[in-house]
């Protein structure tokens, strides 16, 4: 799969790309092969920053990928790596507040689904020696995700992608969320009003942090402007329709939380 560094970055204009047959066959009645396809069928982009730890960036792990390197942003569907330094363009779409939980890597580790925030899964969990939310049956670890859905406006056009946000980063999250809600339109003589998330164009790069615990890459986040996209106006609105019809779901990301 091709990988994007450096040296091209996502914060290109986005373009629609149109592929014209090369024969002649008329594709007005086919079948478009995707009838029987359900939400299960397809894979949604998570947009994560990579790690000390990640294997995208460990030469001895087959996830490993040339040139990738800690606080770089790694696409998880197409295996694509943007510079962290110059980061990537997104409209933001909708978020999704939830709790996932995991077995603790003492046990050997992996994703065990999520729960709502309406839930009781945090009855009875109590903060560990690393100061992890733990249940009462000392393997399993709830940890509060916030899950950011967007259209990242890439080389090949806009496409949707997740983003989701722990620990450390929930605070991003937050101010992001703050920061949205207040950007406010004027229009003559009324009284300003909201706009909708996706129509602000957010650049999002990483940044190195560190507390007494140690040192990662987290997210960092501003806005750019208005998006003038029409293409990308029109994506990000399906994008929100389906999501909110339920036609595509919006999943945390089966990544341990040591490594977002």
């Amino acid at each position: 799969m091709a990988t994007k560094l450096a040296q091209k970055t996502a914060l290109t204009k986005p373009a629609m790309r149109s592929i014209a047959p090369g024969n002649t066959f008329d594709y007005e009645d086919v079948p478009t092969g995707m009838e029987h396809a359900d939400r299960e069928a397809f894979m949604l982009p998570f947009l994560q920053v990579l790690q000390k730890l990640s294997p995208q960036v460990d030469k001895g792990a087959h996830e490993y990928i040339k040139g990738a390197s800690d606080g770089d942003i790694y696409n998880s569907a197409t295996g694509e790596v943007y510079s962290g330094q110059e980061g990537v363009l997104v409209l933001p779409v909708r978020f999704h507040h939830c709790y996932t939980l995991w077995t603790i890597r003492e046990k050997g580790g992996g994703f065990k689904g999520e729960e709502s925030t309406e839930s009781d899964v945090m009855r009875g969990t109590t903060r560990d020696e690393k100061g992890r939310m733990i249940r009462p049956d000392g393997s399993t670890q709830v940890v509060d995700t916030r899950v950011h859905a967007v259209i990242l406006l890439g080389d090949d056009g806009p496409t949707p992608a997740l983003l989701s946000m722990t620990s450390t980063q929930i605070k991003k999250s937050r101010r992001w969320m703050t920061a949205m809600q207040q950007i406010m339109m004027e229009e003559g003589g009324r009284l300003p009003r909201p706009l909708p998330t996706l129509a602000h164009v957010w650049k999002l790069t990483t940044v190195a942090e560190r507390n007494d615990k140690g040192n990662w890459s987290g997210w960092h986040i501003e806005h750019v402007g208005l998006n003038e996209d029409e293409i990308a106006f029109s994506a990000a609105r399906a994008f929100a329709k389906s999501l909110e019809a339920g036609s595509v779901k919006m999943r945390t990301n089966a990544q341990p939380p040591e490594e977002q």
